[in-house]
C-alpha cells in the first residue's frame, strides 16, 4: 500500500513584491509559496518575499529558468553555462530546493507555441529548445556537464552513467502531389457564425461554448463603403477581396483569414480577454 501526499503551491514570478503586486497577499497554511527566477540578483526574494508571505516554510525555486523562449524575428536566447552553475549553486547554498525549467528542450507542435506580452506581443517560435540543459534533440550541452559535475560533487553517491545519444538523420524535402484549397474546403464545413461585429476565436459560440483555442478563423463581410480596413490582429491576417484593391471593393465580398500565432502564456502586461485577435 502506498500513501500519496499532494502538495498545493503557488509559483510567483521574480519581479513580484509585497508592495507593488500584492499589497494584501495572504497564503493559506495549506499552500506552499514558491518563486521563479533566473539570476543571482533575485535570490534575496527567497528570504524577503517568501518569509513575508509564509514566515518559516521550506524554500523552493519552482522555476529556475535555464534559458528563455525565442520569438519570431528575434535572436536565439542563450544563457551562459557558467552563470547557470553559479546561480544553481547559490540557490542550494541558500537552503532552497530547485526545479530546472527547462531541463530538456522540446518542440511546439502545431499551433501550441504560445506567446509573451511584457511590453509588446511576441509569439514563440516552433522550437522550444530554450537553451535548456538538454537540447531540443536531447543532446548534451555545456550546462549539462557542468551541472552533472556539480551535483555529483554534493550527492555523496556515484551518479548513473549517461544515456547514449539518440541517432539523427536528415530527411529529403517532400512535395505534396494533391492538396485542397481553403475555398474548396468551405463547402464541407459547418454553418458559419453570424455576428454584427467580429468575434475573436476564443469567444466564438462553438465547441459547447468553449470557443476555438487555436488555428485559423475566416471572417467574411460585404463591403458597404470605401475606406481603409483597420483592426488589431495579434498574429497574421491575410486579406482576400473580389477586387484588385480594398479601396474600390464596394459591394464586393471581403475575407480575412486570421491565424493565431500563440495565446499569451507569459508576461505582465494587461491584455483583453481575447489573446489572439481583436478586430
Amino acid at each position: 500500500m502506498f500513501l500519496a501526499i499532494l502538495i498545493l503551491f503557488t509559483s510567483e514570478i521574480s519581479t513580484c513584491s509585497v508592495s507593488d503586486r500584492h499589497p494584501v497577499f495572504k497564503v493559506s497554511a495549506l499552500v506552499l509559496a514558491t518563486i521563479n527566477l533566473q539570476s543571482q540578483h533575485e535570490l534575496q526574494l527567497l528570504t524577503n518575499f517568501l518569509l513575508s508571505v509564509q514566515r518559516v516554510q521550506p524554500k523552493m525555486v519552482m522555476e529556475y529558468w535555464t534559458g528563455w523562449f525565442d520569438s519570431w524575428g528575434g535572436p536565439h536566447n542563450i544563457l551562459d553555462s557558467s552563470e547557470v552553475l553559479k546561480t544553481v549553486s547559490a540557490i542550494l547554498d541558500a537552503g532552497s530546493s530547485i526545479n530546472l525549467y527547462m531541463f530538456h528542450g522540446g518542440t511546439n507542435f502545431g499551433f501550441i507555441n504560445g506567446a509573451m506580452h511584457f511590453h509588446e506581443y511576441k509569439s514563440d517560435v516552433t522550437s522550444y529548445d530554450y537553451d535548456a540543459v538538454l537540447t531540443e534533440a536531447g543532446d548534451y550541452t555545456a550546462k549539462y556537464f557542468k551541472l552533472r559535475g556539480f551535483f555529483g560533487s554534493i550527492s555523496g553517491v556515484p551518479l548513473p552513467p549517461q544515456p547514449d545519444l539518440l541517432p539523427k538523420t536528415a530527411y529529403e524535402p517532400l512535395r505534396p502531389n494533391l492538396y485542397l484549397s481553403l475555398w474548396d474546403a468551405l463547402q464541407y464545413m459547418e454553418e458559419p457564425v453570424n455576428s454584427e461585429k467580429p468575434v475573436n476565436m476564443e469567444n466564438l459560440p462553438i465547441n459547447s461554448g468553449n470557443g476555438q483555442s487555436f488555428g485559423y478563423t475566416l471572417y467574411e463581410t460585404t463591403i458597404a463603403s470605401s475606406g481603409i480596413l483597420s483592426g488589431l490582429v495579434r498574429d497574421r491576417g491575410q486579406d482576400e477581396v473580389q477586387a484588385a484593391s480594398l479601396h474600390v471593393g464596394v459591394g464586393k465580398k471581403g475575407s480575412m483569414l486570421a491565424k493565431c500565432m500563440g495565446a499569451q502564456q507569459e508576461g505582465s502586461s494587461k491584455m483583453e480577454p481575447e489573446d489572439c485577435e481583436k478586430s
